[in-house]
């Protein structure tokens, strides 16, 4: 039951957030990309990995494709040269920003009718 009520959910996340462009893993590790660079802190590919406890095969995908939009960019590390260091673009801050309504309104809706069960 909580699979398909996630699968439900990721759907229906997936079909608002559309006209802003994302899905719903691109929005989640856009987020957290945001999130942990929030003190000017530089994140890496691995440390995203670790907080969402999503694998690094997925994450890389993830970010590649954000990468080519425009909304990360991903650049050599200075510490470790098989690292990339993650940077939200201001056009990804600016798309965040934008999701972030939709995902709130979103979500508010589905677990307000979830409570109805």
């Amino acid at each position: 039951m909580l699979w398909t009520t996630f699968l439900r959910w990721q759907k229906g996340l997936n079909y608002e957030l559309r006209d802003v462009g994302l899905t719903q893993p691109q929005f989640a590790i856009l987020a957290v990309c945001a999130w942990l660079s929030k003190d000017e802190r530089i994140s890496n590919q691995q440390e995203i990995a670790n907080f969402t406890q999503m694998d690094r095969m997925t994450i890389s995908q993830v970010l590649s494709k954000l990468d080519e939009l425009g909304f990360v960019k991903r650049l050599p590390s200075k510490v470790d040269a098989r690292s990339k260091e993650i940077k939200v673009s201001a056009t990804g801050v600016h798309r965040l920003k934008r999701a972030l309504a939709v995902v709130e309104n979103y979500d508010q809706k589905f677990f307000q009718e979830l409570q109805q069960f």
